[in-house]
């Protein structure tokens, strides 16, 4: 007999699963959420143990997750209604969707750092947020291609964008003559590598920020730099909790 679950245990296994997606530094989307929660159905269906954080590897496609449900509807041993996996596994993603959308829009990049996320005695450890200019990995990969920033590690091997953070942080601390700017990740409601030319955070802006003049001639340089005449603006940093 199946165990369904309620839909807060389903929001919350569906959030685990892109947690640990992201710390081991994979992909995150929509088909690979409903893998691992197909796993699940298969195994509380067939009497198993509940699923652990070891989770099984991606389908390459949606067509993977439907020939493995058709597969199993099919297997003779397991006489289960033709079904019943489409619609559980229907019920878990709606329930994945609306619980990630709930996220965007919690996590909307803020022109002015809310209340709720400034340090103070009685909040003394708010989720962090990080100042700065909004860049896709593929936007620094292409400011490193354009001034030649390569690997201090393999100066001679062809250009790599899982390698032109480094590089592209010297350039932009030396040009700004800044040396605690950053480049941090950003939690993402896309698959896209989302970052962030971080001047401080709302942990360090007591330490790191500058007056306001020089703070305003840093974003000037970095927008120079960078290519963009968008704002700073506070953004979600991926480590924070789902």
């Amino acid at each position: 007999m199946l165990q369904t679950i309620s839909t807060h245990e389903c929001q919350g296994r569906a959030a685990a699963i892109v947690k640990a997606r992201r710390s081991e530094g994979r992909r995150v989307d929509a088909c690979s959420v409903d893998a691992v929660l197909e796993s699940d159905i298969f195994a509380r269906h067939r009497g198993l143990s509940n699923l652990t954080s070891s989770f099984p590897p991606p389908p390459l496609s949606s067509s993977h997750c439907t020939m493995a449900t058709a597969a199993h509807n099919d297997s003779p041993q397991d006489p289960s209604p033709r079904g019943w996996v489409e619609e559980e596994l229907h019920r878990r993603r709606l329930s994945f969707n609306k619980h990630w959308a709930l996220l965007t829009e919690q996590r909307k990049p803020q022109v002015t750092l809310p209340s709720k996320y400034q340090m103070t005695r009685d909040n003394p450890d708010p989720p962090i947020l990080a100042y700065g200019i909004f860049r896709t990995r593929d936007q620094l990969f292409d400011y490193a291609k354009k001034h030649d920033l390569r690997a201090p590690h393999a100066p001679d091997a062809p250009m790599d964008p899982k390698y032109c953070i480094p590089p592209c942080l010297e350039r932009l601390r030396v040009q700004t003559d800044e040396p605690y700017l950053s480049i941090i990740p950003i939690w993402s409601p896309t698959e896209d590598d989302w970052h962030v030319v971080t001047l401080y955070t709302n942990h360090t802006m007591h330490l790191l920020r500058c007056i306001d003049a020089d703070e305003q001639d840093i974003l000037r340089i970095l927008r120079e730099e960078l290519g963009t005449d968008g704002p700073p603006m506070w953004y979600w940093d991926e480590c924070n909790e789902w």
